[in-house]
């Protein structure tokens, strides 16, 4: 079962320091059994989908602020269009 406090340095040099709950470990447990993982290999997983997901969303946040500075603007009527038009790709 994982540990209730995964204090101390992990795979990778990377300090946990996580404390779960009863209810987060028993979740963690059904879902990488689930999916035939390891429940610490489930949150490697986990955290790594989200800093990747993070650092494109600051990417865009970036290039938006570029184009934005340069003048590179969209009129407030077309955003809900180009909206759903994501949404339908």
């Amino acid at each position: 079962m994982l540990e209730q406090h995964l204090g101390g340095v992990v795979t990778g040099g990377v300090v946990a320091g996580a404390a779960w709950s009863l209810d987060v470990e028993t979740r963690l447990q059904q879902v990488a059994s689930a999916n035939g993982k390891d429940p610490e290999q489930l949150v490697r997983e986990t955290v790594n989908r989200m800093l990747e997901s993070q650092a494109r969303f600051i990417a865009e946040v970036q290039r938006g602020m570029e184009q934005a500075d340069r003048g590179e603007l969209v009129e407030h009527e077309v955003v809900p269009s180009r909206i759903d038009s994501l949404f339908r790709s």
